[in-house]
C-alpha cells in the first residue's frame, strides 16, 4: 500500500499577513503604547526576605534519668513549618505587632496577597517574604514575621518556652501539698502507734512458751530415766545399794531443780538413812516421781495452749500496725522522691527555655529593598507588543477562513 502525504500551502497565508502588515504591526504598537502607560500608574512593589535555619540541638540535658523526653527526631518539618508562618493565628498576630499599623494590610485576606513562605528541604531554610509598597515597611513587617515564627516554633518543637515550665512547677505545687499531708498523717499515726508495747508482750510470751517448751522436754527426758530405773529396781531383788539410793536421790533433786514455774515438793525423809530404804519403798518413790511429772506435763501443755492464741493476736496487731506504718513511709517515700524529680526538671527546664542553639534561628534578617519587584517597563511594552501581534495575526486569518 502506497503511503498518501497531505500537501498543506502556507503561501496564502504569508500572503495575507503581508498584506495587513500595518494592521498587525499598528495592533503590536498599541499594546505597546498601553502598556507603557498603565505601568506609569501602577504603584511599585519591594519585596524583603528573611532566611531561617533549622539546627539540631548539640547537647542533651538530662538532670534526672527518671523523666526520659520523649525521642522526637526532625525530619522534615518544612511543610509544617509553612502551615504554621501562614496560618490565621500567625498572620493576625503579625497584624496586631506591627506599629503602626499598614495602612491596606487591615485584614487577613489582604496580609495573605503580600506574605509568602517557602521552603528548601535539602538545607532546610525557610524563606519568608513580604511584598509591600513600602521599602522599609516590608522589611520592618517580614523582620517582625520571623522573629514571632521562631519564638512560636521553638515554643512546639523545642520546648523554648514556658508552657513546660509552668505545667512542672504546678506539678511541683500540687506535690508538695500532698507530701505535707502525708507528712502529717504519719506523725498522727505514731500518737497511736503500740507497735513497741505489743512487741514487747509478744516478746515476753515467745520467752515464755520458750520456756514451757524446754521444761516440757527436760521433763520428757526425766520421765524416761526414772521409768528405766524403776524397771531395773523391780528386777532385782537383793537389798539396795548406796549407788540406787543416790540414783533415786540425784533423779528426785533433778524433778526438783527444773525451771518450772509450778509448785513441787522434794518427797524425801529427812531423819531416813541412805542404808534404811527398802526396795519397794524406793519404787513407791519412783511412781510418786513419775505422777508428779505427768502432772507437770499436763499444767505445761495447758499453758501453752493458753499461749497460742494470745501470741496470734499480738501478731496480728503488730503486723497491722507495721503494714500502716509501711504503707505510709512508702507514700511519704515517693512523694519526696517526685519532689526532687520535678524539681530537678524545673530546673533543666529553665536551661533548657533559654538554650538558643538548637531548634529554629533566624540566620539572614531582611534588609531594605533598593529595587522594585515590578517588571521594567520596555520589558512588558516589549511582551505586550508579542501579544498584539499574535492577536492581530490570529484576527486576519480567523476573518479571511471565516469570508471563504
Amino acid at each position: 500500500m502506497e503511503d498518501q502525504y497531505e500537501e498543506f500551502d502556507l503561501r496564502p497565508f504569508v500572503e495575507l499577513l503581508l498584506q495587513h502588515w500595518k494592521f498587525i504591526v499598528g495592533t503590536a504598537v498599541i499594546f505597546a503604547i498601553a502598556t507603557l502607560i498603565i505601568s506609569q500608574f501602577m504603584q511599585p512593589e519591594y519585596q524583603a526576605t528573611a532566611l531561617l535555619v533549622e539546627t539540631a540541638p548539640q547537647d542533651d540535658m538530662q538532670f534526672d534519668p527518671r523523666i526520659v523526653s520523649a525521642d522526637s527526631e526532625s525530619g522534615d518539618r518544612t511543610h509544617a513549618y509553612i502551615s504554621i508562618a501562614t496560618s490565621d493565628d500567625a498572620l493576625q498576630q503579625l497584624l496586631d505587632t506591627v506599629d503602626p499599623p499598614l495602612e491596606d494590610a487591615a485584614t487577613l485576606n489582604y496580609i495573605r496577597t503580600i506574605v509568602h513562605a517557602e521552603s528548601n528541604k535539602d538545607s532546610q531554610i525557610v524563606e519568608l517574604s513580604v511584598t509591600y509598597n513600602d521599602s522599609k515597611r516590608a522589611a520592618e513587617v517580614v523582620n517582625i514575621w520571623a522573629e514571632q515564627f521562631v519564638v512560636d516554633v521553638n515554643a512546639i518543637y523545642s520546648q523554648q518556652g514556658d508552657e513546660q515550665l509552668t505545667f512542672f512547677e504546678e506539678q511541683l505545687a500540687q506535690v508538695r501539698i500532698s507530701q505535707k499531708g502525708a507528712e502529717q498523717e504519719l506523725i498522727n499515726f505514731q500518737s497511736r502507734n503500740v507497735a513497741s508495747t505489743i512487741s514487747n508482750e509478744l516478746n515476753a510470751l515467745n520467752t515464755a512458751q520458750s520456756r514451757y517448751l524446754a521444761e516440757e522436754n527436760s521433763l520428757i527426758l526425766l520421765m524416761g530415766n526414772i521409768t528405766n530405773f524403776r524397771n531395773q529396781l523391780s528386777e532385782q531383788s537383793e537389798p539396795l545399794s548406796v549407788a540406787d539410793q543416790l540414783t533415786a536421790l540425784s533423779l528426785q533433786t533433778q524433778l526438783f531443780n527444773t525451771e518450772s514455774g509450778f509448785p513441787m515438793q522434794l518427797q524425801m525423809d529427812a531423819e531416813s538413812l541412805l542404808g534404811e530404804t527398802d526396795r519397794n519403798t524406793q519404787i513407791n518413790r519412783l511412781d510418786a516421781l513419775l505422777t508428779t511429772i505427768d502432772y507437770q506435763q499436763g499444767q505445761i501443755t495447758d499453758a501453752l495452749v493458753a499461749l497460742a492464741p494470745q501470741i496470734l493476736k499480738l501478731q496480728e496487731e503488730k503486723q497491722i500496725l507495721a503494714t500502716e506504718r509501711d504503707g505510709l513511709n512508702q507514700e511519704k517515700s515517693i512523694l519526696d522522691e517526685t519532689v526532687i524529680t520535678l524539681a530537678r526538671k524545673i530546673e533543666e527546664e529553665r536551661i533548657t527555655s533559654q538554650n538558643t542553639s538548637s531548634g529554629v534561628r533566624l540566620v539572614s534578617k531582611a534588609a531594605v529593598p533598593e529595587k522594585t519587584e515590578n517588571s521594567s517597563s520596555l520589558v512588558s511594552a516589549f511582551l505586550a507588543a508579542i501579544i498584539g501581534v499574535m492577536l492581530a495575526t490570529g484576527f486576519i486569518i480567523a476573518r479571511d477562513w471565516w469570508q471563504d
